[in-house]
């Protein structure tokens, strides 16, 4: 797909690509644009995620897993849930930020990474903490200090 969104041939497939996912490309091509430190993105309506993103709110350091996330990413809240034009993607990708994260309200979770192994495991990693976060009955959340202690020791550049 060109930049413009156009089918193009590709001489390693031969001229009939398969379908392209309009939508993912909406949403991906402007961050890859905004960011050419992100080799690649992951996006999933997961169970927990999507329900933790309907909340329109950040992640907590409420745990260790979560800290993970601590002052590492955003949140796209706008009511454009289904994207149906790449402003929409744009507009996630400013959110986005310098951040390795984003919480897409009331869609779900998209993340990036330097590798798609980086992206999908980040993208393992908030599933996880949204789910703890939903699970947790009035969680005390990590000063700022331990939390930043926590994802400096979990999470390498």
């Amino acid at each position: 797909m060109s930049p413009r969104g156009e089918i193009v041939d590709d001489p390693a497939i031969g001229a009939s690509p398969a379908p392209i996912n309009t939508t993912a490309y909406r949403i991906h091509h402007p961050i890859h644009a905004a960011r050419p430190d992100a080799e690649a993105a992951a996006h999933a309506h997961t169970p927990w995620g999507a329900a933790f993103s309907a909340e329109r709110r950040l992640i907590e350091p409420i745990n260790q897993e979560s800290t993970q996330f601590f002052e590492d990413h955003a949140l796209f809240d706008d009511e454009e849930v289904q994207i149906l034009t790449t402003d929409g993607g744009a507009r996630i990708a400013e959110a986005l930020g310098e951040n390795r994260s984003v919480i897409l309200a009331n869609h779900g979770l998209l993340t990036v990474g330097a590798s798609a192994a980086d992206a999908v495991g980040r993208l393992v990693a908030m599933e996880r903490a949204c789910e703890v976060v939903l699970k947790a009955n009035d969680p005390m959340p990590l000063t700022g200090e331990a939390a930043r202690i926590s994802r400096d020791d979990l999470v390498s550049d």
